[in-house]
């Protein structure tokens, strides 16, 4: 018995050293370190090619802007012809709008909502790539404690499984027990290969967030954010959220457009220079300077149909931003439930583990001492294989949590990772 329990302990500490052994072997990036979190997210914000597009979104908003400023500068026309009388005409001609109903002030207003709304845009994706970031990298976390685990399982299971087959080879135990044995070891590798495709999925999903070679992440140790109230939550989250930023800005190119639908309701008045360059006939004026007047309402009513289209947008995206507004603020109230909910349940899981792992030794020696069955300590290592699954599960879903309240509520931008 002392010789078995001896065989045991040995097996059991191989077993644990080729589990770390697994573990310092993973791939690694840079110079032997893990990737942080901050390293993630930074490279995510700076390299992911959506940014970049929004960023060439805004540029064309401006350009757009700075043209619709034009319209208040004079325009400059010239044309040629040849009338009956084999006359050459040629005429210059320039006109400033003088008044037009509001049409260039609202083209103005609405190129000026633009660019808020390219901005807004800008962060928006920032923000989106983040999130996504934040739960790659919570996501390969989880996978790699869960392999890890399961690695461990395996381990412990191949030192039962040989332990129970030299007993039954003496005919100290029942070949049942190695059926049994056998069972749950190929189940544990089942698990392991299951743990290492989502492992190698995670991996593969953070690499293309980050454009970083991904080898191995570093577990970050995040507090809770400090809020008040969930209230106080959701008030900073709505009032940091590009996406509502984004559609403010949007109704308010609404309201541009309504007012450069609605200044074709209105005639338009302009100053016009005209210089008659060519052969000029009797009487008329080589140089005329006037007003003119010009009222284009377009085809039937379609004045009024434009107009029309114009206010439905504007409702449209006033019910998008109330929308988009309880949406957040549901999202907001489930993380903070969610982060608080397994912060409270990290300690008592951890304990689990701990706890856990000294029943399965205690019942393996006593069932070498004959006081506990084979089963009893089958049942005990599957219960700690679920314990260290379960861990990985809440340290993984807290810190994404966290991470989403961190980025909702603005504490966590690109700005900030930039200026770390």
């Amino acid at each position: 018995l002392a010789l078995t329990l001896a065989m045991g302990w040995v097996a059991q500490a191989r077993a644990q050293t080729a589990t770390e052994a697994w573990a310092s072997a993973q791939p690694v990036v840079g110079q032997g370190a893990k990737l942080n979190l901050e390293e993630v997210l930074r490279s995510a914000v700076n390299t992911y090619p959506s940014i970049a597009a929004q960023r060439g979104q805004k540029r064309v908003a401006e350009a757009d802007h700075e043209t619709s400023k034009w319209g208040r500068f004079p325009t400059f026309s010239a044309e040629a012809s040849r009338n009956d009388y084999g006359n050459n005409q040629s005429v210059a001609r320039v006109q400033q709008p003088l008044w037009t109903g509001g049409k260039i002030s609202s083209q103005i207003d609405n190129t000026e909502a633009g660019i808020q709304a390219a901005e807004a845009a800008i962060g928006e994706t920032e923000q989106t790539v983040l999130i996504d970031s934040a739960v790659a990298f919570a996501e390969m976390l989880r996978a790699g404690e869960r392999l890890k685990a399961a690695h461990e399982n395996v381990a412990e299971l191949e030192r039962l499984h040989a332990l129970i087959s030299r007993r039954a080879s003496t005919e100290l135990s029942p070949q049942s027990d190695v059926t049994l044995a056998t069972a749950r070891l190929q189940t544990a590798l089942a698990e392991r290969l299951q743990f290492e495709n989502l492992y190698l999925q995670s991996r593969a999903t953070l690499e293309q967030m980050s454009g970083l070679r991904v080898g191995a992440v570093a577990m970050p140790s995040r507090p809770l954010p400090l809020f008040a109230s969930t209230a106080e939550a959701v008030q900073q989250a709505i009032a940091f959220s590009p996406e509502l930023a984004r559609l403010q800005a949007q109704l308010a190119q609404a309201n541009a457009q309504i007012g450069v639908a609605s200044s074709v309701l209105w005639p338009s008045v302009g100053l016009v220079h005209q210089q008659n360059l060519g052969d000029v006939t009797i009487g008329q004026p080589r140089n005329q300077t006037y007003v003119t007047v010009q009222f284009q309402p377009g085809a039937g009513l379609s004045a009024r149909s434009t107009i029309t289209a114009a206010n439905e947008r504007k409702q449209t995206l006033q019910d998008n931003t109330e929308a988009a507004r309880r949406k957040l603020a549901r999202q907001i109230e489930a993380d903070w439930t969610e982060a608080h909910s397994l912060s409270r349940q990290l300690e008592p899981s951890r304990a689990l583990v701990e706890s856990t792992r000294g029943v399965m030794a205690s019942y393996i020696r006593q069932y070498t001492a004959g006081r506990k069955n084979w089963q009893d300590g089958m049942n005990a290592q599957r219960e700690l294989a679920q314990a260290l699954y379960a861990l990985a599960d809440t340290e993984a879903f807290r810190l994404r949590a966290i991470l989403r309240l961190e980025i909702y509520t603005g504490r966590l931008t690109a700005r900030s990772l930039n200026a770390s």
